[in-house]
């Protein structure tokens, strides 16, 4: 019995049970990958040898025993560091807090990896850096980093355990921490190579560290480098087998620091290079202190899209990086000049600003907001380059708007002197004219891109792959397969690797055991190898690429991530896109906040995409779309373009019309001519016969004016026609069936002389907008037949559409037909008739807010004035007008006001002074490379110069005549009479 008692009082305890800890509870003390796994019953699997980065940070000025706050500071620096690691995936593995300082031990590479890891800790390591100019209450701080093998797992006993990295690498980061002086970061040998491309790093002398009995190669991790903004990623290195292209970049450079303008242009077939020259041009002039490098590019989806080739400057320019700021649009208005601030709307057109129109901007459409635009854009250009010189350079142009050609020609005009640098495919007989002017200009130099030799494609494969040389077996098959394509062999070279074939181990390449390239049934186009490679890639990183390719050449991840159709896959997405990074196949754009990536060439964007079924394509382009028009900020107009494209793919005609219609109207208000006639004649292909007659017939007004202003005559009338005819106001087209129809119309405007109440402002409210619009496409079509000399059909259109706005009531429409009416009986000499029309049209005024209709009417009433010799009058109305229009900035509509004043000189026997004005239009044409009031002012000139006895100067006028016209070879019958006259009287001056 005592035995037993005995027995019993020295056996040892039962063992205890750890309590159960709900999962709830259990999960913010756990990292969450640590989580993941332990839930799911991987804790056996926790411990692993791999390798890693360990980072340390020593942290002060926290006096935890006399200040009050101290937790609270403390807790606000941890937060904040962790932030930043969540950001960058590493992991806050524990604090340590000490009277000598207080440390952070943080690990990359370890529960999770990535890719990236080395560049992942230097960018975190460098915002950690920064949190005392955030937080003042900390002393600078010092941070160590290493990398090497470690070994990660869990530690203690069954009640007691943490995940925690050992090993070797772990205490040599904690003595480089130990040996950074205050605001340093030291880097180990490996990490401080493995980052050297992304961040500036310096070496530094080597230093004994604690413990260790060698001396340790140690750098200092200084910043990240910029990211240049443009569409291509720089490429490491400079081109090769391209020594003679390279002098030429050199030579390009050279005529601008001489105070001469230089042109460049780079052209060549996809894949050839230009994007790597191009980025070699914008390296070399960068290193150049007198230049300042802005660079844009076109692209395939938004080659509709007006200034979509110039965004990136102005972004640039203005600050407009953190667009989603709401302060932004502020910032950007105060970096105009105050007196150009009334027109920041009309950078809309740019920048997604969404400023609401002012006062002034509202009354601008057609050359006039353009040409406002333009100087707007040209100041602020100025601005930024005052004191350098601009180094414009535009990639993939063959898909450049028109809008941008067109300020591109401006720019190059006003800002000399300048570099202007473009890279092309070749264009063929499709070539904008401004292109086909600067190829052709006897100062351009222009490198076409062909394919490289041999020894020159060997270099570039083996800088691509990073090996000194290549098997002779790849080499001699990339040579006979890509026969000298750059691109091509690249493809070959990666395609070759990915598969297995071709393994790199170092700085070595070495055909893999029992690869036989002999037999190999390889791919023989670029295509086809780029097909090849992504077959290879994982079903889900096949999967990022395709959406990708969807979205555009260039993707920002915050839209990749809003159309992935596959939800909550944030993490294995990066994890897809640096895979692809890694592979070349596409290469970072932006860093974060924006983070985007450009696919390598513009071929693999669309091989991806042709990989997929016209249903998986049709399903992504309608998730795009939606995404847009999701955002919070609403959809801006400069997005119109691309929505109508996907939502056009996407199978939605309807969603697609109605975008189309927006972009058209936009570009047409713009002046973006051969935009607005592409949106609409894409509206209409795919309304059909779906969308309202009136609707489709104001496209079709809107198709005839922004033809008639790119001088395509035909099309123009030919659309104002079809105009008419879906209002059912068609044209007759007989002589006979028009003179008939003049008579009808000057006996219905007799009937609203006699009867104003019963006929003026009659139609029903219903039927007041396509009234309108039949009235406004009359007036476009007379335009046309009046410059064409058929004046009986423009009396016929002219009369109508002002009876259809008399119907309708007050309006500018009104306003102009009463004006052109006192002009038309005028002419006639039915002078009492035009004094009435002259009482209509200015009791009209008051109640039309319309600068435009206004400068145009004073126009028509001064022509009545001119010819009843009532000089004064119309001296004063065409002042008006002039002064209404160069408030407007359109220079073109002031040319029409300004050809009458010096007529009116003339008449008045002013000959000095009309010389003088004559100058003057012409001059003002010139600068606005206005072609027709060039031939006026200079026809104006020769005639004037002629009755003063000057016939030298009057055969300076001709001469300038005779240019203006060969660089308008569509001139107007006005011009060309006027072109002829000038003819026959320098003949008779020569006795001929």
């Amino acid at each position: 019995m005592v035995a037993a008692t005995a027995a019993a009082e020295v056996a040892p305890p039962a063992p205890r049970i750890p309590p159960a800890v709900d999962d709830e509870v259990a999960r913010p003390w756990l990292l969450p990958p640590i989580y993941e796994d332990l839930r799911q019953g991987a804790a056996e699997f926790l411990a692993e040898l791999r390798p890693a980065l360990p980072l340390f940070v020593r942290f002060s000025g926290i006096d935890y025993d006399a200040d009050d706050d101290a937790g609270s500071k403390l807790d606000t620096f941890v937060r904040r560091a962790q932030v930043i690691l969540e950001h960058y995936e590493g992991f806050l593995g524990q604090i340590t807090i000490g009277d000598k300082g207080s440390y952070l031990y943080i690990t990359f590479g370890a529960p999770v990896a990535h890719e990236d890891d080395d560049a992942r800790a230097a960018a975190a390591a460098l915002e950690l850096l920064a949190l005392p100019d955030e937080l003042p209450f900390l002393d600078p701080i010092h941070i160590g980093i290493s990398r090497g093998l470690i070994h990660s797992g869990a530690y203690g006993g069954p009640e007691r355990r943490t995940f925690s990295v050992m090993g070797k690498e772990v205490n040599v980061a904690a003595r480089l921490m130990t040996a950074a002086q205050p605001g340093q970061i030291l880097l180990s040998e490996r990490v401080a190579t493995a980052v050297a491309g992304e961040f500036d790093v310096v070496q530094l002398p080597p230093i004994t560290l604690k413990g260790m009995t060698e001396q340790f190669a140690v750098s200092e991790l200084r910043a990240r480098r910029a990211v240049a903004h443009g569409p291509h990623h720089p490429l490491a290195g400079t081109s090769i087998g391209r020594a003679e292209e390279q002098a030429a970049l050199e030579e390009a450079l050279s005529g601008p620091a001489a105070g001469q303008s230089s042109t460049l242009i780079i052209e060549g077939a996809a894949g050839m290079g230009k994007s790597l020259l191009m980025n070699e041009l914008a390296a070399r002039a960068a290193a150049r202190p007198e230049f300042i490098v802005l660079m844009g590019f076109g692209d395939a989806i938004e080659r509709s899209t007006p200034y979509f080739s110039w965004r990136p400057v102005f972004e640039t320019l203005l600050g407009a990086g953190d667009r989603h700021d709401p302060a932004w649009r502020d910032r950007v208005i105060e970096r105009l000049d105050p007196a150009a601030r009334p027109l920041a709307p009309l950078l809309n057109t740019v920048l997604p600003l969404g400023l609401p129109e002012s006062d002034l901007t509202a009354q601008l459409s057609g050359e006039a907001r353009l040409d406002n635009t333009h100087q707007l854009l040209l100041d602020v250009l100025r601005s930024a380059t005052a004191g350098r010189l601009p180094a414009l350079l535009f990639d993939d142009v063959h898909w450049m708007d028109s809008l941008s050609w067109s300020l591109l020609d401006r720019a190059r005009r006003e800002l000399a002197p300048l570099l202007v640098g473009l890279g092309s495919r070749p264009f063929g007989d499709d070539a904008p004219a401004i292109f086909s002017d600067l190829r052709s200009a006897s100062g351009t130099r222009l490198i076409v891109l062909d394919a490289l030799p041999p020894e020159a494609i060997e270099q570039l494969v083996c800088r691509r792959l990073g090996v000194r040389r290549l098997p002779p077996e790849v080499a001699r098959l990339i040579r006979e397969k890509a026969e000298g394509h750059p691109f091509f062999s690249e493809e070959l070279a990666y395609a070759l690797r990915d598969a297995g074939l071709l393994r790199v181990d170092g700085e070595e390449a070495r055909l893999a055991p029992g690869a036989n390239l002999a037999e190999l049934d390889f791919p023989t186009t670029i295509q086809g190898v780029i097909t090849s490679r992504i077959d290879r890639l994982s079903p889900s990183q096949q999967l990022t690429a395709k959406v990708a390719s969807v979205i555009g050449r260039i993707f920002a991840v915050s839209v990749l991530g809003g159309v992935y159709p596959i939800e909550g896959g944030e993490g294995q997405l990066r994890a897809n896109l640096q895979r692809l990074e890694r592979l070349d196949i596409t290469s970072e754009e932006t860093p974060d906040p924006d983070l985007s990536y450009i696919f390598k060439h513009i071929a693999t964007q669309e091989v991806v995409y042709s990989l997929m079924t016209f249903a998986q394509r049709a399903q992504l382009h309608r998730s795009t779309a939606q995404w847009y028009e999701a955002r919070p900020e609403g959809v801006p107009a400069s997005n119109y373009p691309l929505l109508a494209h996907h939502w056009r793919l996407a199978g939605e005609a309807e969603k697609a019309v109605g975008y189309y219609e927006q972009a058209g109207e936009n570009a047409f208000r713009d002046f973006a001519n051969r935009e607005a006639v592409s949106f609409f004649e894409a509206a209409l292909e795919l309304a059909g016969e779906n969308a309202p007659a009136v609707r489709r017939a104001r496209w079709r007004r809107l198709l005839g004016e922004a033809r008639y202003r790119l001088t395509q005559v035909e099309g123009s009338m030919t659309d104002y026609n079809a105009a008419l005819a879906l209002l059912g106001r068609p044209v007759p087209h007989s002589t006979g069936g028009r003179g008939a129809g003049l008579g009808l119309a000057m006996f219905r405007q007799l009937a609203h002389r006699a009867a104003p109440r019963r006929f003026v402002g009659s139609t029903p409210a219903d039927r007041r907008e396509t009234m309108l619009e039949a009235s406004r496409t009359l007036e476009g079509l007379a335009e046309n037949y009046y410059n064409t000399g058929d004046f009986l059909a423009t009396f016929y259109c002219t009369m109508t559409a002002f009876n259809l706005a008399e119907q309708v009531g007050p309006s500018p429409e009104l306003m102009r037909g009463y004006a052109n009416m006192c002009g038309t009986m005028g002419t006639v000499s039915l002078n009492s008739a035009a004094d009435g029309y002259r009482r209509r049209t200015l009791a009209l005024e008051p109640q039309i807010d319309d600068l435009p209709a206004r400068a145009w009417s004073r126009i028509s009433l001064a022509s009545q004035s001119v010819w009843v010799g009532a000089w004064d009058r119309a001296e004063q109305e065409i002042g008006e007008s002039l002064a209404i229009y160069r408030q407007l900035g359109d220079w073109r509509r002031w040319g029409v006001a300004a050809w009458l004043l010096p007529q009116v000189a003339q008449s008045r026997g002013q000959l000095e002074r009309a010389r003088d004005l004559w100058a003057e239009l012409y001059a003002v044409a010139a600068r606005n490379r206005d072609t027709r009031h060039e031939v006026r002012g200079g026809g104006g000139q020769f005639f004037n110069f002629l009755a003063l006895g000057r016939p030298d100067d009057a055969r300076i006028c001709l001469e300038r005549m005779r240019a203006a016209m060969d660089d308008n070879p569509e001139m107007m019958p006005v011009e060309e009479r006027l072109w002829h006259a000038a003819n026959a009287a320098w003949a008779m001056v020569e006795g001929d």
